[in-house]
């Protein structure tokens, strides 16, 4: 099964009638070491054990967890001769949790992260800090903070060799027809990702370091993405990384890709 299964926001309606249901006993998330268990994959996966009991006691019921590690592998890749896929999987004690199904049987996903990649002190800081704050949706809410991914700008497509004139003026009307051209946009700053540091916690005061120029080809938005991420272009912001390699402060105006 997809180990997606187990985080994603939308999936906590089917979390929550899967292990209300369904008696499960154990599960594996493969996510560290996909690539050498499974040629070419790509997504995550992860193993559910489970009976087809319909009724089981809940009231001290626990899921066993584990989260194998690509380090913990190593010693099967340093046998020479040997290419980088794995018959057998090595599993760290420390990784090995036990989650009570009262848990999550709301469907919640935080116990699956904390039980897979924190630890117990983790799991009593966020319970801590739910008693004593409200979420972050209210407290966006009650300061008055813009939270949103960045508007989804695409640059307009460009002929390939290959291409006929009338595939590409195909192409390039299949894309007109899904994107807004907003020219007030061209020559604002654009936060380049890539020159910023893993680790960084706030921003040059100069936006040439970090930034470069919107082109008049690169204004297109994507229709489906909406304009709610053009709110996000005045100062001040807090960026945080889809990876999470950085989370940074900055008091200059630019639009966030």
């Amino acid at each position: 099964m997809p180990a997606k299964t187990l985080f994603k926001k939308q999936g906590d309606k089917f979390r929550a009638k899967f292990f209300y249901e369904i008696e499960t006993w154990c599960i594996v998330n493969f996510a560290n070491i996909r690539r050498y268990l499974f040629e070419k994959a790509i997504n995550p996966a992860a193993v559910f054990f489970y009976s087809g009991k319909k009724d089981w006691d809940k009231s001290e019921h626990y899921i066993t967890t584990c989260v194998p590690f690509a380090v913990e592998q190593s010693s099967q890749f340093n046998q020479k001769g040997r290419s980088k896929k794995i018959w057998s999987v090595f599993v760290n004690d420390s990784t090995i949790k036990e989650i009570p199904i009262r848990d999550v049987e709301n469907g919640s996903a935080v116990s699956w992260k904390t039980a897979m990649w924190g630890t117990h002190r983790d799991k009593c800081l966020l319970d801590i800090i739910s008693r004593r704050y409200d979420d972050i949706l209210a407290f966006k809410s009650n300061s008055g903070l813009l939270m949103n991914e960045g508007p989804q700008f695409r640059p307009l497509p460009t002929k390939t060799d290959s291409e006929t004139p009338e595939d590409f003026e195909a192409k390039v009307k299949k894309f007109k027809d899904n994107h807004e051209y907003l020219p007030e946009y061209v020559g604002k700053y654009v936060l380049d990702t890539d020159k910023v540091h893993a680790g960084c916690f706030h921003l040059p005061d100069d936006p040439d370091d970090v930034c470069k120029i919107m082109g008049k080809d690169e204004a297109y938005l994507r229709t489906r993405g909406g304009k709610a991420g053009l709110e996000l272009f005045k100062a001040p912001h807090i960026i945080i990384s889809a990876s999470r390699s950085f989370s940074v402060y900055s008091e200059v105006d630019f639009m966030i890709p």
